[in-house]
C-alpha cells in the first residue's frame, strides 16, 4: 500500500479510487476522505492538488491499517471475495460477524 503511486491522470484515479471502493464500508468518513480526489475527475484537466494529495495519503494509511494477516480459523463462518484482471487479483476472507456486517 505505500508503494502506491499517486494517480497521473483520470484513469489512474479511478483505479485507485475502485480498488479502494471496496474497503469504503470498513472506513468511517469514507466520503469526505475520497471527495477531493473525486472533484478532480469532473473538472476540464486533471491537476494533482494538495488537498488530493492529503486524501491520497489518508485513505492509504487508513486502509493499510484495516488489514489483518491471520491464520483463517475455520471453525467460523467466513466469506471468501475474489476479484482479479490481467495485471493483479486479489482474495480476501471476511468474517461474518452479523448477517448483515463483515470484518476484513
Amino acid at each position: 500500500m505505500e508503494k502506491c503511486p499517486i494517480p497521473k491522470n483520470p484513469k489512474a484515479l479511478q483505479g485507485f479510487l475502485g480498488f479502494m471502493g471496496y474497503y469504503k464500508r470498513f472506513v468511517q468518513r469514507y466520503g469526505k476522505i475520497v471527495k477531493p480526489p473525486t472533484q478532480l475527475l469532473f473538472k476540464d484537466g486533471f491537476h494533482w492538488t494538495i488537498e488530493a494529495q492529503h486524501a491520497f495519503e489518508a485513505l492509504k494509511k487508513v486502509v493499510s491499517q484495516l488489514l489483518v494477516l491471520a491464520v483463517i480459523d475455520f471453525s467460523k463462518s467466513f466469506t471468501l471475495e475474489t476479484d482479479a484482471s490481467s495485471k493483479r487479483s486479489k482474495v480476501n476472507c471476511c468474517y461474518i460477524k452479523t448477517l448483515s456486517a463483515y470484518q476484513p
